[in-house]
């Protein structure tokens, strides 16, 4: 657990036993996820970082009552803090010099509260084609798509269907959601991303 070694003020006291809970919108957290960066950094001097942002427990904020005391006085609900939370993320790596990449939950979720400015990768299918959205409002994504990227999941793909996957064209045959249909969204197509869990 991140709280492990982080200090005690910025980790809450609820949701402990949740694998997803968030730590305290306050400023402490922030400096502390600033330090954090920057080691993380010194050791993997990548060019971009993943900030996160999926299966956050929201709900956990209203029941820490540091949390509901700075949601309150920032008159923010457990949603916009979500946003809030992901954007200063956002913000802190790009001031950084290091790209920010999120889960594509928060554009799922929150569409244009997310900054224009992350990096989404695309790991669910979403009812409608938050790709092609997301790259018509000019942010870069990554496909890391469960159908087929997704290479042990319980559908079984085949080779082929991996192969013919192409998030430029959503006529691919193999997912016609997360994928785009013009020359400038494909330009926003930074690559795949293949899993194996």
């Amino acid at each position: 657990s991140l709280c492990a070694g982080a200090p005690p003020t910025v980790c809450m006291e609820t949701c402990a036993k949740s694998d997803n809970w968030p730590l305290r919108p306050v400023e402490r957290s922030f400096r502390f996820l600033h330090s954090l960066w920057a080691e993380l950094d010194a050791v993997f001097p990548f060019a971009a970082r993943h900030v996160g942002g999926d299966e956050v427990e929201t709900k956990c904020w209203e029941t820490d009552a540091v949390s509901a005391k700075w949601m309150e006085g920032a008159k923010l609900t457990d949603a916009e803090t979500w946003v809030y939370f992901l954007n200063r993320n956002v913000n802190m790596s790009l001031d950084a010099g290091r790209r920010a990449i999120a889960w594509n939950d928060a554009f799922r979720d929150y569409g244009d509260a997310v900054s224009s400015r992350a990096t989404l990768i695309f790991w669910t299918s979403n009812p409608t084609n938050g790709m092609q959205a997301a790259a018509d409002r000019g942010m870069d994504v990554i496909s890391a798509s469960g159908n087929p990227n997704y290479l042990s999941n319980a559908n079984d793909y085949t080779v082929r269907q991996i192969y013919d996957y192409d998030p430029c064209d959503c006529a691919n045959g193999v997912n016609d959601i997360n994928c785009v249909n013009s020359t400038a969204a494909c330009g926003r197509v930074l690559g795949l991303e293949a899993v194996f869990w």
